[in-house]
C-alpha cells in the first residue's frame, strides 16, 4: 500500500468513526449501544487523527537505516 492509498484509507476510517460519534448523539438508540459506540469510536478517531497528523514521523521511524555498519573482520 504506497503512501496516498495508506492516506484516503486513514481519512475514510476517520471520517467513519466521525460519522459514528456524530450520529450516536441524535440516534435514539439504547444506553448500552451508544457506550459501545462511544468506547469504540473514540479512541479509533483519536487514534487515526494522531496517525495521520504524525505520518510523515512514523514513517521515518519505520524506515530502515541505510548506514553501512561494518562487519566484524575474522581471524585467518
Amino acid at each position: 500500500m504506497n503512501v496516498p492509498q495508506q492516506r484516503k484509507a486513514l481519512r475514510v476510517v476517520h471520517l467513519v468513526m466521525a460519522f459514528l460519534l456524530f450520529f450516536s448523539f441524535l440516534a435514539p438508540i439504547e444506553l448500552q449501544i451508544r457506550l459501545y459506540v462511544f468506547l469504540v469510536a473514540f479512541p479509533g478517531a483519536a487514534v487515526t487523527g494522531i496517525v495521520m497528523w504524525q505520518m510523515p514521523r512514523i514513517r521515518r521511524l519505520l524506515r530502515p537505516r541505510t548506514e553501512a555498519v561494518p562487519s566484524p573482520q575474522q581471524g585467518p
